[in-house]
């Protein structure tokens, strides 16, 4: 599913029902339900350039006569907000004359300025602008409010000022339209949002601050509050469902951080937004692979956490956009507030996340897309790696042997150095490893490890001072995750080193984690794919998380960034810290010190004391 950039506003109305979902379920029966949506400056900038300007050239011409005696033209817009109001000043040229024939007596010519003080205010479902002062200024910026100049702009410019409008039909209609699919009580939920409308908006130094209300009628009844007590066990009925259900989350999660990435083009919120996704995954492959008697119904839970940390990013992108997809992003900001009292509070309308519902929501995000939007797909996706800064995707290896030469002879050394890789590589990909043979199985698979951290540094340069951490954090995280270990025997037969959650490999990728960005049967089968997945997360994870939150600067220790960095790359981004924090588990913090053990053994020079493993 590619990221389609010239419809970035598409997103937002499933922003906006999500905001009023979760203001939604913290009411009092009765209650008037309040929800703050906020506007950058640079959105209603535009707005007033669309509705009012409407050239390439940002001119307005308010009047001309025809007989080139009698014209104003305003242009170069400028907005900005306080809390007095929405300010606009506009550049004037204008002349003032009487035609005589091909003459105009007396010409008066004026050059300078337009201020405008604006008031936005309801208008159904809409936001218009209401003057609430306005003056012209000459060039050096003396007040000039008599005459011809002044009479032109109180008719020709308020009356188009007056006429900007903000629509909030279509999110809002959409919102009435999807919101019942997504709750058990779906009639009481279409009951609060007929009475939904705009109700107060106000402006500060950062924008428009809009206020929506709803009534939660009195007919509500107690079984629309959630149980507190304990759920039981699902089914396995249910459990399947509830797979179906994770995943198609997973590909919605995926697409809003693609669409929010691809309209930021800001590396800070990227990495915010690959956070987020990672850590979701992370969370949902937990619930995924939870032993099915203890299992309970974590969709709820998915989306609240979720989305609370999607709020902040949101925000910084919604006061950034000039357009209409300003308006899409606005209605998630004021979440925050209702996300916490959620739980705190309690009562609930069942929050029952349908397939169907979030298919309706994909489809507001990407309206053209003819395929299904919630089909998982584990194919790698080139443009996720783009949005994310991993680069063109890994390629995909042979899974056969090369084949042998009788003219190796003559062949360059440079070719000869790759079949020897090559057969290398598809021998160690047939290889279990024993104390037998453990010898020549560790050399090959440190050469190899060596290779992918040579490859990893060419295509992803590291400064200096950190370039000699890598080669030690790379062998070392292999050695905690598997002890070099791509497969084992298992009832007789080669199999790949699966972990209980399903991470693969010698570096225990999670293929559920890293959808999109790596080939899940090519992490599976090829140790060489697996090791250079596991190298590119160790990269990443080291400059964009350990070293840009400068973590070696905590205790003035460069290896920390080592520690932090695995912390990341066995538990997801919000682990990074967990290394040297107080709360860690226990069992936590002996996964850590056991890899802080063996990265300085290794960065001591003992670069094959993985054979421990091996007794």
């Amino acid at each position: 599913m590619q990221v389609v950039k010239k419809r970035p506003h598409r997103i937002g109305r499933f922003v906006l029902f999500f905001t009023l979902l979760f203001a939604s379920n913290t009411f009092a029966l009765g209650a008037t339900i309040s929800v703050p949506l906020r506007l950058g400056q640079e959105f209603f900038q535009q707005q007033v350039i669309k509705q009012m300007f409407g050239n390439a050239e940002q001119t307005f011409t308010a009047w001309n006569d025809g007989s080139g005696c009698n014209h104003l033209i305003l242009s170069k817009p400028d907005v900005n907000t306080a809390p007095t109001g929405i300010t606009l000043r506009m550049t004037g040229d204008g002349r003032a004359g009487t035609p005589i024939g091909e003459l105009c007596l007396p010409l008066i010519p004026w050059n300078g300025f337009v201020d405008v003080v604006l008031r936005p205010v309801p208008a159904g479902n809409a936001i218009r602008l209401e003057i609430i002062d306005s003056s012209i200024k000459d060039a050096d910026g003396k007040e000039n409010t008599a005459g011809t100049i002044w009479n032109w702009t109180k008719e020709h410019v308020h009356p188009s000022l007056a006429n900007i409008r903000i629509d909030f039909a279509k999110p809002l209609n959409d919102l009435k339209l999807v919101a019942p699919m997504l709750f058990a009580e779906a009639q009481h939920v279409h009951n609060i949002l007929t009475s939904l409308t705009i109700d107060t908006v106000t402006t500060n130094l950062q924008g428009v601050e809009v206020t929506l209300t709803m009534n939660a009628p009195d007919t509500l009844a107690d079984s629309t509050q959630r149980e507190q007590t304990s759920e039981p066990a699902l089914s396995p009925e249910e459990v399947l469902q509830l797979e179906q259900t994770l995943r198609h989350w997973d590909v919605f999660i995926t697409l809003v951080a693609k669409h929010a990435a691809a309209i930021a083009d800001d590396e800070a919120i990227s990495e915010q937004l690959l956070s987020i996704l990672l850590n979701a995954r992370h969370e949902l492959t937990g619930s995924l692979t939870a032993d099915d008697s203890n299992r309970r119904d974590p969709v709820r839970q998915l989306f609240l956490q979720t989305w609370s940390e999607l709020s902040p990013v949101l925000k910084k992108i919604s006061l950034n956009i000039p357009d209409e997809s300003a308006l899409d992003y606005i209605a998630f900001i004021g979440a925050g507030d209702a996300l916490q009292a959620i739980d705190a509070v309690g009562p609930s309308l069942n929050l029952d996340i349908s397939t169907d519902g979030l298919r309706r929501l994909a489809r507001m995000i990407v309206p053209d897309e003819v395929q299904d939007p919630l089909m998982y797909d584990e194919e790698v996706d080139p443009e996720l790696r783009r949005l994310f800064d991993f680069g063109p995707p890994l390629q995909l290896p042979e899974m056969e042997a090369p084949q042998p030469s009788g003219f190796n002879w003559f062949i360059s050394r440079a070719w000869a150095q790759e079949a020897w890789d090559r057969s290398t590589l598809f021998k160690l990909n047939k290889w279990i490893p024993t104390k037998a043979n453990i010898h020549g199985y560790l050399s090959r698979v440190l050469w190899l490890l060596e290779d992918v951290v040579y490859k990893v540094l060419r295509d992803n340069p590291l400064d200096k001072t950190y370039r000699d951490i890598f080669h030690p954090l790379m062998l070392a995280a292999a050695w905690q995750e598997t002890c070099w270990r791509q497969f084992i025997e298992k009832d007789g037969e080669r199999k790949p080193l699966r972990s209980s959650v399903g991470a693969v490999g010698i570096m225990q990728v999670l293929p559920r984690v890293w959808r999109g960005f790596y080939h899940p049967n090519a992490l599976t089968w090829n140790i060489n794919y697996n090791a250079l997945a596991g190298g590119e997360i160790l990269h990443h994870y080291l400059v964009h998380y350990a070293i840009r939150k400068q973590e070696h600067k905590r205790a003035n220790n460069i290896h920390d960034l080592a520690r932090a960095t695995y912390a990341a790359y066995n538990g997801g981004p919000g682990h990074l810290t967990r290394y040297r924090s107080k709360k860690t588990p226990a069992r936590l913090k002996r996964i850590d010190t056991a890899f802080w053990q063996k990265y300085q053994i290794i960065r001591d020079g003992d670069s094959l004391a993985v054979k421990q493993c091996y007794g």
